[in-house]
């Protein structure tokens, strides 16, 4: 006997055929029905992910009202670093990118200071 499916010769009184796995039937009349197939695994689909595009934070430029007063006056302050030049220096340096003008006067203060005190020490000397 040979399967009806696939053609492989198959012994009689065998209900499935070895090769392909169709039903033989007993009988030459008998509609001859393939077993269900199985249910196909399918993998799940894995959400696709975007790596997220990072921007840096706008930053508005300081508008001029926003800016701190650098009218250049030092004020009493000013005496301070008359007779103390090294204070004038270190405020210098606090101010000369905050205030420029401020920072100008208080170095040029405190080296005018600095020249009185030398010019005075060689007087008394």
């Amino acid at each position: 006997m040979f399967c009806p499916n696939c053609g492989t010769q198959v012994q009689n009184g065998v209900s499935f055929c070895p090769n392909c796995g169709t039903a033989m039937g007993q009988g030459q009349g008998q509609q001859y029905t393939a077993p269900p197939q199985q249910p196909q695994y399918q993998q799940p689909q894995q959400p696709q992910y975007q790596q997220q595009q990072y921007q840096q934070p706008y930053q508005q430029p300081m508008q001029y009202n926003q800016m701190p007063m650098d009218n250049g006056k030092v004020g009493l302050i000013g005496i301070l670093f008359f007779l103390f030049p090294l204070i004038g220096l270190i405020m210098y340096f606090v101010w000369r990118k905050t205030k420029p003008l401020k920072a100008g006067k208080a170095i040029k203060i405190a080296l005018f200071g600095f020249i009185v005190g030398m010019a005075a020490q060689a007087l008394w000397a």
